[in-house]
């Protein structure tokens, strides 16, 4: 029946659906923000949080075709093309931001005891496996993932109630591409506390992409509410915990070990927590919003490693483990005992991010705001590629990078002071170039399922990014490739990484073997070079690899560099990387107008000027031990509109201007944020861009015909000797002189025996 006077459907009792078959559900809408803020100043809610829903009106029946299939299917219809990863989303009207079926009635003129049933009814959370970065597509993937959830789900008699809804986080702040979005799927039990077995979660194997299926008691109130449940705070240190404790109480305390050099200890200690965390949700009840604090205590006593693991890759097991539970970080306060072994988060933009140092719990709770998961910056691999790692996972392939890490190594940069010996170099063997792609260096591993890892050379953050290796010819398990992830310029949120060398493939050790036998395993396995690379949607990650040539053929890679990446100049790789005395370099080779060096700003300042404000920042680069120094007092000046982003602490990169008369200045290029991970040059790096000049691309083209002026009597290397016509060697003219053999200076000829004027240095 209808009620006329009421705003909502008001359903029959069940007797009258008794002939309908027992899929049947009752379709109700739920419009909740899409951000649920803490309340935690708030007394205690008795009421039923569901009868609140209803009440409100953020839990409505749909009436509109009655119980058929058809009527159905027009429902979910309804709430999936709607979907986006969007804040604005939730500002529009009667925008329902998740679904509940239900077998029975839920209603405030029904019966009391089936909105109590509700009310406590254990269920599953389960987070499904779509992209979490805003304005990401996620709408034709949810709705097929949808389909099979309920076919899996609509004939099963332990399961009362089922539905969809998502969460963000992080859209507090004032950017414009801001928030993490999650989605979820949810099922309720019909059956008794005492019965949960039955809800085993390997039961439950849904043919659909799945990150975490997660038992929770109360999960209507726990996942149906205008409020969180649960907020989490983070202290990292000793100092951040005493601090925090100071104003303000919370809840629960968690506490997990960090041992930077021991990653077996650190994440047995994770997965202790994760195991209380997750027995916390299935025990608590939901009247109020719980605070938990989780507490990270640094532990230097355990050196097992030699590379450090670092402290983000903890704060990132923590922030998945939120995020697969719909729970948000209100917070994470860092020590200052702390500060100089790990990396502040921060946004892209520098905005609000919920991150402090030695802040207390009452003002973090106070700030309200959220940690943006997928848009937090740590490192130079884009964190909405990351997904969920198991702790397990980890640390097997944090064993594998410990093996090929000592094969990484940058390049040396080409100049006049490292000619020479590139010369020698490319006298000995082959070189090929590639185009310099500019990015963060990462080693891509495989496993033996074929999933794709990536370990940041310069964070040593190690990152799980997909099942199976994108672009492949086929499965391509246990490998290990070296690369640069770049980003592209399709979209903002999308990326690449471009493979530039194999260091083992399919379990078998290759990085001594020949350039061209390693590159021959690439193209095999690896389809798309970057001059056939297809479209990508965005907000994932496609794979490719380098294009290489010979170096005296290689000048087409300045005339006509990739487009569809960023890059710079060309990478020389030997043909062998090891000789018969020692390992022979790769070398690189920027543009002389493209040379630049990054620094610290010191300070920043206003300069006066008639015409139009500009702005002055003072230089400072990394002396010998380490700390910030100021270069020759040499500073960059910009224009404060065109760079808003820059304040003391922070990182520029410059490119050195030169005139005709050897004076020189630095032009601002780009502006990092002081917890990007990027480190500013040392002092010798930076004078020696100074004062060292480069070297035209016709030079190095000129290497690769190194060996043809390679003297047979000494070895070294010298264009200015000639071949010796009686056993057709090049000798150099040092060794032409000492064997007694010249151009006489009076008849010009070339004679093999004659001798050198002491006083006027002529051969006669």
């Amino acid at each position: 029946m209808l009620n006329v006077n009421a705003k909502a459907f008001i359903p029959r009792s069940t007797d009258d659906y008794a002939s309908h078959y027992y899929g049947s559900f009752f379709r109700y809408f739920l419009l909740l923000p899409v951000e649920r803020l803490a309340m935690v100043n708030e007394e205690q809610m008795e009421e039923s949080s569901v009868l609140q829903l209803l009440t409100k009106r953020q839990l409505y029946s749909c009436s509109l075709g009655g119980l058929g299939e058809e009527a159905l299917r027009s429902f979910i219809t309804t709430i999936f093309t709607a979907i986006r990863n969007d804040y604005r989303t939730s500002k529009k009207a009667n925008a329902p931001t998740g679904i509940l079926l239900s077998r029975t009635i839920l209603s405030l003129s029904g019966t009391i005891s089936s909105v109590c049933t509700a009310e406590n009814a254990v269920g599953l959370l389960i987070r499904i496996d779509v992209p979490k970065g805003f304005s990401a597509d996620v709408t034709l993937q949810l709705k097929v993932a949808w389909e099979d959830f309920f076919e899996a789900c609509r004939n099963d008699s332990r399961l009362a109630s089922l539905g969809y809804i998502s969460s963000a986080c992080g859209t507090t702040t004032a950017r414009q591409y801001r928030g993490t979005y999650r989605h979820y799927f949810f099922v309720c039990s019909s059956l008794p506390q005492d019965d949960l077995d039955l809800l085993s979660l390997a039961n439950f194997e849904f043919p659909f992409p799945t990150l975490r299926i997660v038992k929770v008691n109360a999960l209507m109130p726990f996942i149906c509410s205008p409020r969180p449940a649960v907020v989490v705070v983070v202290s990292v240190g000793v100092n951040a915990k005493r601090v925090l404790l100071s104003e303000g109480t919370p809840d629960h305390i968690f506490s997990t070990s960090f041992f930077p050099f021991d990653v077996s200890r650190t994440f047995s200690s994770l997965q202790e927590f994760e195991n209380q965390y997750l027995l916390f949700l299935q025990k608590s009840k939901w009247n109020k919003t719980h605070v938990l604090l989780v507490d990270i205590d640094f532990d230097d006593s355990y050196r097992v490693e030699t590379s450090r693991i670092p402290p983000e890759d903890v704060l990132l097991f923590i922030m998945n483990l939120c995020d697969d539970t719909s729970t948000n970080i209100v917070g994470i306060s860092f020590g200052d005992d702390t500060i100089e072994n790990s990396l502040r988060l921060s946004t892209n933009t520098g905005g609000p991010n919920a991150c402090y140092v030695n802040e207390t719990l009452r003002h973090i709770l106070e700030r309200g705001h959220s940690l943006d998961t997928s848009s937090t910056l740590f490192g130079g691999f884009p964190q909405h590629l990351k997904r969920p790692l198991s702790s397990q996972t980890y640390v097997q392939m944090r064993r594998q990078v410990e093996k090929w890490l000592p094969y990484f190594c940058e390049p040396t940069c080409l100049n006049r002071v490292t000619f020479v010996a590139a010369a020698k170099s490319f006298a000995e063997v082959n070189y090929y170039a590639r185009n310099w792609a500019v990015g963060t260096s990462v080693i891509m591993m495989t496993n033996g399922k074929g999933d794709t890892f990536c370990f940041d050379v310069q964070t040593s953050s190690l990152s799980f990014l997909s099942h199976g290796l994108k672009c492949a010819t086929g499965p391509v398990a246990n490998c290990a490739f070296l690369g640069t992830v770049v980003s592209s310029y399709r979209h903002y949120m999308d990326y690449n990484i471009v493979v530039e060398d194999v260091l083992c493939f399919e379990g078998t050790d290759v990085h001594n073997v020949s350039f061209p036998e390693r590159w021959l395993l690439v193209e095999k396995a690896i389809l798309d070079g970057y001059e056939n690379r297809p479209c990508a949607n965005h907000n994932c990650f496609g794979i490719m690899r380098a294009n290489y040539l010979p170096v005296d053929k290689s000048e087409r890679l300045v005339s006509k560099p990739p487009k569809n990446y960023p890059n710079l100049g060309v990478v020389l790789i030997p043909e062998n990387k090891f000789n018969e005395s020692s390992a022979l370099p790769s070398y690189s080779w920027k543009p002389d107008k493209s040379v630049t060096a990054i620094f610290t700003i010191g300070s920043v300042e206003n300069v006066t000027t008639t015409e139009e404000e500009i702005c002055r920042a003072w230089l400072y680069v990394r002396d010998d031990s380490g700390q910030c120094v100021p270069y020759n007092h040499e500073y960059v000046d910009y224009f404060p509109d065109a760079s808003q982003m820059i304040a003391t602490g922070f990182l520029v990169e410059c490119v050195l201007a030169m005139d005709s008369d050897g004076a020189h200045w630095w032009e601002l290029v780009k502006s990092y944020h002081p917890n990007e991970g990027v480190v500013p040059n040392d002092y010798k790096y930076v004078d020696d861009v100074v004062h060292t000049s480069s070297i035209t691309y016709n030079e190095v083209i000129w290497l690769a015909s190194a060996s043809n002026y390679k003297c047979e009597r000494c070895q070294r290397i010298d264009d200015a000797g000639r071949v010796n016509q009686r056993n057709k060697a090049y000798w150099c003219p040092k060794c032409w002189e000492e064997t007694g053999h010249g151009n006489c200076v009076y008849c010009g000829r070339s004679c093999t025996v004659g001798r050198v004027d002491s006083f006027g240095h002529h051969f006669y």
